[in-house]
């Protein structure tokens, strides 16, 4: 699923110019992916391990 929103013509609809809370808007959707896509790991693993 993170394959989807980290695809390069998805991508390129935040590629605007602006930011939100300082930081470039394409950063931001990048980062926020990166780290949902880690959270949701996460939580998985630990279920799988219980």
């Amino acid at each position: 699923m993170v394959f989807i929103f980290l695809n390069i013509p998805f991508v390129m609809i935040f590629n605007v110019d602006g930011a939100l809370w300082g930081i470039p808007v394409l950063y931001f959707f990048i980062f926020s992916i990166w780290l949902l896509s880690v959270v949701i790991s996460f939580i998985i693993l630990n279920k799988h391990y219980e």
